[in-house]
C-alpha cells in the first residue's frame, strides 16, 4: 500500500476529510508523524522526513530504527520509550521533549518532540500526531550564549579593573568585587545608592552629558579624593563612562570602567621631578667645575636651590680634621649680601652647642622643621636671625666628613619641609660641592706648599752645590780607585799565576817521574800540591773573570766549532774522577755546528760537570744536548743539560745558588772545595756572553739538572761582543 493511501485511511479514521488536511500538512515547517492505533508509522510530512532525511514506517517494535538520546541525560531512548509508543501504549501526551537523534544519513541533529494520542467518542486511542522541529542551530546559538554569558560574568566577576553598571538617573545597578575593593567596601553595599550619593564630584556634569548626547567619554590620570579616606590623599584614575542604549535608542544603562594610575601618575612626576633635578645638578656641576673660591661654591649652589626648592639663603660649616671647630660661610641672599672670604666669617666652638654637635655626628640630613620650637636650637640665635625651617646636609667625600650645607626658611616664610626626593636632591648637591670643597682645599695646600717648596729649592740648590763638588771629589777619588783595581788585577794575573804555573808545572814533572823515581809518600805530597796549585788557579782565574764582567770588559772570541768536539772535551776532563769514583757517565749528543764563544761555553759546561761529579758519590752523571725553538727572538736554540743523582738542593736554597761566593750547607762541604764562585760566574758568562740562561731543576736527596740554553749563533756586530 501506498504512502497517501495510508495517510487517507488514517485520516478518515480520525473522521477528518484529507483534501485539506493533507495540503496543511505539506507546507508545515515542523515534521509531523500519523501514528495509527497498532503504534505503525503511516505518514511523515516532508518536513518531517527532511529532519530525520528518510522514513521508516514501522511499528513499535521496530521503532529502534529511529535512534535518539536524552539530550538532559544523555540515556540513550528505547523503542518502547518514544513518545509514540507512550502515546499509544499509555495515553501519554508529550511537549517539547529535547532528544537528540541520529538521522538515517549518518548526521546527528537535536530536535524538540512532541506526541499526543488521538481518542474517538468513547475515549478509545484510534493513533498519535507525533511533532519534530528541527532545534538544532538554536541549541547552538543558545550554548554559545550561554558560553558567552559566563565568561562575560566571569570576566565582570574577577578583572581587576573596577566595572560598574549604572541606570541612566547613575544608581547603582552592580559593581564588581575591584570596584568595591578600592574603596574598601563590600559589593552589597552599592544597590540602592546613587553614584553620586557615596562619590560626590564635579564629575555629574560630566555623567549629565553622557546621557544627553550618547557619546562614550574618556578621561586619564583624573585626581580624587575618597571622602571616607581622605588619608589616602589625592588618588588618580582613567575612567571612561559608556552608554547602553535601548530599542528606542534611549541611554538605558551606563557602563562605568576605572584604573586606579596613581602609582604610574607619581612615578611620572616623580620622573619628571627626578629629571629637573638631573639638569639642576649638571648645570650646577659645570659652575663648580669653574670654582676657585668657596665663595663662587655656596652661590652656584645657592642659586639652584633656590629654583628647585624655593629657598632663598645657603650656608656651609666646613669641620677641622679633629671636628672640635666649624668654619661658617654664608653665600648671599636676603640674609647676607656677600659671601665671605675662604677663611669663613667666623670660626665656631662644637663642643657645646648642641645643634653644632649633633651636625657633626650625623652622617644623614637633619631636619628642624620649626627653629621657634625646637629644643635644639639656641633661640637668641633664632630670634635675631628669625629661622624657621633648618636644613642640614652632611658634606661627605668618600668616608671623610668633610662638614655640613646648611638651607632653609626665614621669617614670613614659614615651615617648609622639603619632600623626600627633594632631600635627595640636597644630599646630591652636598656630594659635588663636597669635591670642589676638597680640590680648593687641595689648591690651597698645594699653594701653600708650593711656596714652602720655593723657599726649601733655595737652600736646597746651596746643599746640592755643596754636595755636588762632594761628589765630584768623590769621583775622582772612585776613579783612582778603579785605576788601581785595573792595576791590582792585572798584577795578580801575572804575579800569582806565573809562579803558580811554575808550581804546577814542575810539581807534574815530579809526580810523572820524568827526572827520577819517587816513593809512595813523596807522591801523594806532589799530588796534593798539584791539585791545590790548580785549585788556587782557578779560584784566581775566576776572580780575574768577576771582576771583567762586573766591569764589562770580559773578552768574547766568536767562532765556528762543533758541540760536540767541546762536550767531548768537556767529559774527559772529568772521565778520571768518574771513574775513580764508579760512576755512571752517559753522553748524549749530536754534530752541531755552532758560531759562539767555544772557551766560555766549554768553561760553563766544566763548571757544571764540576759540580755534579763533586757533589755525587753514588749512581750516575749524564749529559745531554738537544736542538730546539725558543720565544727569544729568531733562530735556534742548543740546550745542553748536565744531570746527576747526588745530594740534591732544598727549594728554599735554589734561589740564592747563582750568587756570588754562595756555598749551601750540605754534609759534603767540609770535604769539597770550592768558592762559591762557579755558578756565579757561569750564569754571568751564559747571559752576558753566551746571550743564553742556566736553568735549574733538583729534588732534595735525589739530584739536580743544570741546563745551558744558548743560542747556536750569536751576531758578530750584536754588542757586548768583541773579536
Amino acid at each position: 500500500m501506498s504512502q497517501d493511501k495510508n495517510t487517507e485511511d488514517a485520516l478518515e479514521k480520525y473522521g477528518v476529510h484529507n483534501s485539506l488536511l493533507q495540503k496543511v500538512l505539506e507546507v508545515l515547517p515542523v515534521g509531523v508523524w500519523i501514528i495509527d492505533r497498532d503504534g505503525k508509522v503511516v505518514h511523515g510530512n516532508p518536513a518531517s522526513q527532511c529532519i530525520w532525511k528518510g522514513a521508516r514506517f514501522v511499528g513499535i517494535e521496530q521503532y529502534g530504527e529511529y535512534k535518539g538520546w536524552r539530550l538532559d541525560t544523555g540515556q540513550k531512548i528505547e523503542p518502547a520509550e518514544w513518545a509514540a509508543a507512550r502515546a499509544i501504549q499509555q495515553g501519554e501526551t508529550t511537549i517539547d521533549e529535547e532528544v537528540e537523534i541520529e538521522c538515517f544519513d549518518g548526521t546527528r541533529k537535536i530536535i524538540l518532540h512532541a506526541a499526543v494520542p488521538v481518542k474517538n467518542e468513547q475515549q478509545e486511542i484510534i493513533g498519535a500526531i507525533v511533532v519534530n522541529q528541527d532545534i538544532t542551530e538554536r541549541k547552538k546559538a543558545e550554548k554559545t550564549l550561554i558560553e558567552q554569558s559566563r565568561i562575560l560574568e566571569a570576566f565582570f566577576s574577577n578583572t581587576i579593573t573596577p566595572l560598574v553598571i549604572l541606570d541612566r538617573n547613575f544608581n547603582f545597578i552592580r559593581v564588581n568585587e575591584a570596584y568595591a575593593k578600592a574603596d574598601q567596601r563590600d559589593v552589597s553595599e552599592f544597590p540602592g545608592h546613587n553614584h553620586f550619593e557615596f562619590y560626590p564630584s564635579d564629575a555629574r556634569l560630566i555623567f549629565e552629558r553622557v546621557v544627553e548626547t550618547k557619546k562614550h567619554y574618556q578621561t586619564l590620570a583624573r585626581p580624587f579624593v575618597f571622602p571616607d579616606h581622605p588619608e589616602w590623599g589625592v588618588t588618580y584614575w582613567d575612567w571612561t563612562l559608556t552608554p547602553l542604549l535601548d530599542n528606542r535608542n534611549e541611554v538605558e544603562f551606563l557602563v562605568f570602567s576605572l584604573e586606579d594610575v596613581t602609582d604610574r601618575k607619581k612615578a611620572e612626576d616623580a620622573l619628571r621631578e627626578k629629571e629637573r633635578h638631573a639638569q639642576s645638578l649638571l648645570r650646577v656641576s659645570k659652575r663648580l667645575e669653574l670654582a676657585n673660591t668657596y665663595d663662587e661654591v655656596l652661590n652656584a649652589a645657592r642659586d639652584e636651590v633656590k629654583i628647585i626648592i624655593g629657598y632663598q639663603d645657603l650656608w656651609a660649616y666646613l669641620f677641622t680634621e679633629d671636628k672640635k671647630y666649624a668654619r661658617a660661610l654664608v653665600a648671599g641672599g636676603p640674609m647676607a649680601e656677600t659671601v665671605m672670604s675662604e677663611e669663613g666669617v667666623a670660626t665656631l666652638t662644637i663642643q657645646g652647642d648642641r645643634m653644632l654637635e649633633e651636625i657633626a655626628e650625623a652622617k644623614d640630613i637633619v631636619v628642624v622643621e620649626d627653629a621657634r620650637t625646637d629644643e635644639r636650637t639656641n633661640k637668641e640665635i633664632v630670634s635675631r636671625l628669625q629661622n624657621r625651617t633648618i636644613i642640614n646636609v652632611p658634606i661627605i667625600l668618600m668616608d671623610r666628613h668633610l662638614g655640613s650645607i646648611g638651607t632653609g626658611t626665614f621669617g614670613e616664610e614659614g615651615v617648609r619641609v622639603p619632600s623626600e626626593s627633594e632631600q635627595k636632591y640636597l644630599s646630591a648637591l652636598a656630594s659635588h660641592m663636597a669635591v670642589t670643597f676638597d680640590r680648593i682645599h687641595l689648591q690651597t695646600e698645594r699653594r701653600r706648599a708650593e711656596e714652602a717648596l720655593g723657599r726649601l729649592n733655595e737652600e736646597l740648590e746651596q746643599r746640592v752645590k755643596a754636595r755636588t763638588e762632594e761628589l765630584e771629589n768623590a769621583n775622582i777619588r772612585l776613579k783612582e780607585l778603579d785605576r788601581m783595581k785595573s792595576m791590582f788585577i792585572a798584577s795578580m794575573s801575572h804575579e800569582l799565576r806565573t809562579p803558580l804555573n811554575s808550581i804546577i808545572g814542575f810539581s807534574s814533572i815530579l809526580l810523572n817521574e820524568w827526572t827520577g823515581p819517587v816513593n809512595a809518600e813523596q807522591k801523594e805530597n806532589l799530588s796534593t800540591v798539584l791539585r791545590s796549585g790548580r785549585h788556587l788557579l782557578n779560584l784566581i782565574n775566576d776572580v780575574i773573570d768577576v771582576s771583567k764582567i762586573e766591569a764589562g770588559k770580559i773578552d768574547s772570541v766568536i767562532e765556528k766549532f762543533d758541540l760536540h768536539d767541546v762536550i767531548e772535551e768537556a767529559v774527559n776532563f772529568f772521565t778520571k774522577e768518574i771513574n775513580e769514583k764508579r760512576l755512571s757517565l752517559t753522553v748524549e749528543v749530536m754534530h752541531q755546528e755552532m758560531h759562539t764563544d767555544r772557551r766560555r761555553l766549554l768553561q760553563c759546561v766544566l763548571n757544571l760537570l764540576s759540580n755534579a761529579v763533586k757533589f755525587t758519590d753514588k749512581g750516575s752523571v749524564s749529559v745531554q744536548a738537544r736542538l730546539w725553538g725558543r720565544d727569544w727572538g729568531a733562530g735556534d736554540f742548543i740546550e745542553i743539560s748536565v744531570a746527576d743523582t747526588g745530594i740534591g738542593i732544598r727549594e728554599e736554597d735554589c734561589p740564592k745558588l747563582f750568587n756570588a761566593f754562595v756555598r749551601l750547607d750540605s754534609p759534603l762541604r767540609a770535604s769539597i772545595p770550592g768558592t762559591g764562585l762557579g755558578l756565579y760566574l757561569s750564569k754571568k758568562l751564559a747571559a752576558e756572553v753566551l746571550k743564553g740562561d742556566i736553568l735549574l731543576s733538583s729534588r732534595y736527596g735525589e739530584g739536580s739538572t743544570f741546563t745551558i740554553v744558548v743560542p747556536v749563533m750569536i751576531d758578530e756586530k750584536s754588542p757586548g761582543n768583541r773579536r
